[in-house]
């Protein structure tokens, strides 16, 4: 008797091998798929997060002042002085399709071309409101009184072959400093 495998048993050997090779490669597709698709799901949830940072600090070391700025009631954007006392708009832009958030400082409207965008091509922004309420309190005679800025944001990843849903963001803000009504 001679030892070794026949030939029924190497081919029964590689069909299995075969078998299980094709199902550890679906499953590995579908892993690297999935890790795509969370990168870019946590690339919009970055971007989105970053832009209401920005605009909420900006707007807590700003202020208003009586030309206009802040007005009260919901909107899709808001302008106000910053501490450099430059006057600035933040708005939600449509450009194809496709929302971003821009700011526009000087005294330029917005959505303007000079406007400058802050949130990357690759998120599509669906939502970016302003709801303004004011609480006044006066004091020897002297008004004076707080904003209260909530904004809310949503927005999803616009690259191709992206299955990530909409992410919703909201927060409220007040300037540091009470504001002479």
């Amino acid at each position: 008797k001679t030892s070794g495998f026949t030939l029924i048993e190497l081919i029964v050997s590689l069909g299995i091998f075969s078998i299980v090779m094709v199902i550890a490669t679906g499953s590995y597709l579908s892993v690297v798929s999935t890790t795509r698709n969370v990168q870019k799901s946590t690339k919009a949830v970055n971007n989105l997060a970053t832009a209401l940072t920005l605009i909420t600090n900006e707007i807590r070391n700003g202020s208003c002042n009586n030309s206009g700025n802040c007005k009260l009631g919901v909107f899709n954007s808001f302008s106000f002085t910053n501490s450099d006392d430059t006057p600035v708009t933040y708005c939600l832009a449509n450009i194809s399709g496709d929302g971003v958030i821009e700011r526009a400082q000087g005294g330029v409207g917005c959505p303007s071309l000079s406007a400058e965008k802050i949130t990357d091509s690759s998120v599509s922004v669906k939502n970016l409101s302003f709801w303004t309420n004011s609480y006044e309190k006066t004091i020897n005679g002297i008004t004076e009184g707080q904003y209260w800025i909530v904004i809310s944001l949503s927005g999803k990843s616009s690259l191709v072959g992206s299955t990530v849903p909409t992410t919703y963001f909201e927060t409220g803000v007040t300037f540091r400093q009470l504001t002479g009504f």
